[in-house]
């Protein structure tokens, strides 16, 4: 899940620098929101990872109810904005929380970072 939360990061950096999290959703689509949102809220990033989540289901709601009008993708995306009120949700930057959330997991699972193969000793 560590190694999931971190590839999200760096898959999602570039839109969320560029435009924000709706702007990744819309990119990248519901599923890949979904899964990274997921990854991070596992490791205990939970703004941002219950933020994709949000965006991912406003995305399928919008498409369920309007269909897209392939055309004009830009008037579609801005439509999609409005709903989510982004690309601003005042959350902590990505890479911030996700930083903090690992540390913190790591101190919660040190057992994660024992190779089961070599014998440590208890005492």
């Amino acid at each position: 899940m560590v190694v999931a939360a971190i590839a999200g990061l760096f898959e999602s950096e570039r839109d969320f620098f560029n435009g924000g999290a709706d702007q990744f959703v819309w990119n990248h689509g519901p599923g890949a929101a979904r899964s990274i949102g997921s990854a991070w809220r596992a490791v205990g990033a939970v703004e941002n990872g219950e933020l994709l989540i949000e965006l991912a289901n406003a995305l399928e709601r919008l498409e369920a109810a309007r269909g897209w009008d392939d055309d004009k993708p830009i008037r579609a995306f801005i439509e999609y904005r409005r709903l989510v009120a982004g690309p601003d949700f005042g959350r902590p930057e990505p890479a911030e929380e996700l930083a903090e959330a690992l540390v913190e997991w790591a101190i919660e699972h040190p057992e994660a970072f024992v190779s089961r193969d070599v014998n440590v000793p208890t005492s």
